[in-house]
Parts: C-alpha cells; sequence; structure tokens
C-alpha cells in the first residue's frame, strides 16, 4: 500500500493500477473509500494535500468529490467551513481525532479509522465480503437507512453510500449523514 502524504504521485495512479493507495493522515479517524484515483501528470510533484491542483489538474469531477467530503466532515455546515476544510482535507498537520484519509482500491477496511464510508456500487462489492468476515456484519439486521430519495445504508461506523457526485449525493443526504455520525 502506497501513502500519498509520503510519495510523490505519478500518472501511475490511473484506474487501471489496481495497488491500494492511501491519501491523508495515515491514523485518520474517518476513511473514505474509491474506486479510482486522480490522474496526476509524471512531472508533477503535488500530493493530495494539494487539493486546488488537483482539482485544476483533474477537472469538476474531483472538486465535487472533495466538496462532499469537506461538507460531510466540516465542523458545521457554513460554506465558510466546508471551504476551509476542502482545503486542508488531507493534510497531516491536523490531529487523528479530526483527520480524513482517502482510500483507493482498498481490499479492506482501514484499521485506524473509526468511521468507513464506501463510496459507489464498485467500492461496495470490492469491501463487501472483508466487512461481512472482519466484522461480522451481516447487511441484512440492523441497518440504519438515510436520506429519502438517494440514499446511505449504515450500520454503526460503516456506511455504503453513493458515489460522491452532487445527482447522487445531494445536499440534504449530506446533512442526513452529518447528523448520523454526530453519534461517533
Amino acid at each position: 500500500m502506497s501513502e500519498l502524504t509520503d510519495i510523490k504521485m505519478t500518472s501511475d495512479l490511473s484506474p487501471t493500477n489496481n495497488e491500494q493507495i492511501k491519501f491523508g493522515h495515515k491514523n485518520a479517524k474517518m476513511a473514505f473509500y474509491l474506486p479510482t484515483a486522480p490522474i496526476i501528470p509524471t512531472d508533477t510533484e503535488l500530493t493530495l494535500a494539494d487539493t486546488s491542483k488537483i482539482i485544476e489538474l483533474n477537472g469538476n469531477h474531483w472538486r465535487k468529490i472533495f466538496t462532499i467530503m469537506a461538507k460531510i466532515t466540516a465542523e458545521n455546515s457554513s460554506a465558510d467551513c466546508w471551504k476551509k476544510r476542502r482545503a486542508d482535507l488531507f493534510t497531516t498537520k491536523s490531529e487523528a481525532h479530526d483527520s480524513t484519509c482517502l482510500i483507493i482500491n482498498s481490499a479492506g477496511l482501514d484499521p485506524h479509522a473509526e468511521v468507513h464510508i464506501l463510496c459507489g456500487q464498485v467500492t461496495y462489492e470490492r469491501l463487501q465480503h472483508s466487512i461481512e468476515t472482519h466484522m461480522g456484519l451481516n447487511w441484512q439486521d440492523e441497518l440504519t437507512e438515510l436520506g429519502e430519495k438517494q440514499k446511505v445504508m449504515a450500520h454503526k461506523q460503516v456506511l455504503i453510500a453513493p458515489y460522491l457526485d452532487y445527482r447522487q449525493f445531494p445536499n440534504q443526504l449530506i446533512e442526513a449523514v452529518r447528523d448520523y455520525l454526530k453519534q461517533y
């Protein structure tokens, strides 16, 4: 597993590379799991902590992903708060209790994280067996449904969420997830 806070990002982080990659604080409290990483030119010495540069290089899609992550993890839902949070979403300067990581192509849940948000069907399918085996979790039991139209299924600190796109993850769903996570 690579931790991108410690290495240079290169174009070999394309969606076809199946290596697990972790961005952010190695002992993060909250882990987001996605199936694909942003693509960075090999001549760039960026880390994911440079969210504005990642957005500039990868476009609106990654701005949306980082914005939804920031809105979920920000101290409150004010625009000033989540915009500041988006700018330093993956800095390693933050304390572990309020830090976030993003894991691409994960084969299992991060052992350090307390909250796990699996984003999208591909991610859920990839991690389903691992979750059921290591957590003894039966998804037919004890699920909390968050949201009305678009939904997040939650069992304690494991959330199965739509992919981080506003069409699938609107502000109402972000607020429902924020409210749910206050207990953790």
